[in-house]
């Protein structure tokens, strides 16, 4: 598919998160496998294109001036045309639809007058670029697609967000599109401490680093590294400094998706890779918690109580991945209930917070001259800590099995058969 990107306006240069409206779509465009693009510039000017553009996209890009210029035959294809507008921030999704587009049709919002136009019958070779640009506009017998009627749910999310094309008017418009775009990127059935917690110093983390040449994949190393490295600290009763490193890791954790998806900077292997080592590590801070309140002494208790831990939380990751597989959606924000239950049930923050409590609680009685109780209280937060893993888990195969009968009609056999009794 041809693709030309009218970037005339003054706002196609405004950055959003450190890259240029017009620089997001080409990157967009890119990772989506678009080939090729003609840009429409003023005059005199070129795209602004960050220094790390050419390094990472391999995109063809094609200069066009709008004053008359010819859509040069040598860089036109045959086949359908993409018109689309550096001054509109696009929702990936509308852009997958006008790759995948086979036939004529025309993405509109109420956020924009413009949106996005696919033309399968592209204009003659000789077409100078304001006619290709009007007619695209005036065409009518072309479909009309409102981004309401695609699908808003993201799985990469766990959540329901409306696709979306917003037309810039002016740079006041930035920091409100910018805090709109990284509320979108925060996942679905989150804990207190994500909803209500980190959400302001990670923003601002990705505000700083957006403009610098730092990668996401040097924030998700640091995060890989922190996850590993607090196992040994937990283990040996370092735990605050534990705590501190395991935190950070929480942070990189959301930092480096948060920067990767505002700045367009995805790597599939690197989010692979962090899936993969984030649940072990977080598994074996349980094992760590148990050798350290039973001094390394395997047959005390204590000790397997750490290893409950561990298996519970693997065996809630496995519930949680067999009931996605079954309704393609999280049991973390499935239905508003679940939403709400999830504020609160057990996740890794949440476990590091009520071991912080019980840290914070020992200090506490430790200063007012009770030094046993003091030694108490972390290990009464470690009980605590697995109790409430496993009901967690106990509610996740509750709500599995409830919903899963509910869909198979089950359910509904059992009311029947208590209306009859």
């Amino acid at each position: 598919m041809q693709i030309i990107l009218d970037a005339r306006r003054e706002e196609s240069r405004l950055a959003i998160f450190g890259v240029s409206m017009a620089e997001r779509i080409l990157r967009q465009l890119d990772e989506l496998g678009a080939h090729h693009v003609i840009v429409v510039v003023r005059r005199g000017e070129t795209p602004v294109l960050r220094r790390d553009f050419r390094p990472r996209y391999t995109i063809a890009v094609d200069t066009c001036f709008h004053d008359g210029d010819v859509l040069d035959v040598r860089r036109r294809r045959n086949g359908p045309m993409a018109i689309l507008w550096g001054h509109i921030c696009y929702d990936e999704r509308v852009l997958r639809y006008v790759l995948d587009a086979t036939a004529s049709l025309r993405i509109h919002s109420a956020e924009s007058s413009l949106g996005a136009t696919v033309l399968t019958d592209p204009p003659p070779a000789d077409a100078r670029l304001d006619q290709v640009l009007e007619d695209g506009l005036r065409s009518g017998a072309i479909q009309n697609l409102g981004v309401e009627q695609m699908d808003s749910y993201v799985r990469e999310v766990r959540r329901l967000v409306r696709p979306f094309m917003i037309d810039v008017h002016g740079p006041d418009m930035i920091r409100t599109l910018e805090n709109q775009l990284y509320e979108q990127t925060f996942k679905g059935g989150m804990d207190f401490i994500a909803t209500y917690g980190y959400k302001i110093p990670v923003r601002g983390l990705v505000r700083l680093l957006a403009p610098t040449r730092v990668t996401p994949n040097w924030v998700t190393a640091l995060s890989i590294l922190c996850s590993m490295a607090a196992v040994p600290l937990f283990a040996i009763g370092w735990l605050w400094t534990g705590l501190a490193v395991a935190f950070t890791f929480i942070l990189c954790d959301s930092l480096d998706g948060k920067l990767a998806r505002l700045t367009i900077r995805r790597t599939p292997f690197a989010g692979k890779i962090d899936r993969l080592t984030s649940t072990p590590a977080v598994s074996l801070w349980s094992l760590a918690w148990g050798w350290h309140f039973s001094n390394g002494r395997i047959l005390d208790p204590v000790f397997w109580v750490g290893v409950a831990l561990f298996m519970i939380i693997l065996a809630d990751k496995f519930t949680r991945n067999a009931f996605y597989s079954t309704f393609g959606r999280s049991m973390l924000d499935y239905r508003p209930l679940d939403e709400r239950i999830h504020l609160f049930s057990t996740k890794r923050t949440i476990n590091l917070f009520i071991l912080a409590m019980g840290l914070s609680v020992g200090l506490a009685l430790g200063a007012s001259g009770s030094p046993d109780s003091a030694r108490e209280a972390p290990r009464v937060a470690f009980y605590f800590m697995a109790l409430w893993a496993l009901l967690t888990w106990v509610w996740h195969l509750g709500r599995f099995a409830w919903l899963w009968a509910e869909r198979t009609g089950a359910t509904a056999q059992i009311h029947s058969r208590r209306k009859q009794t």
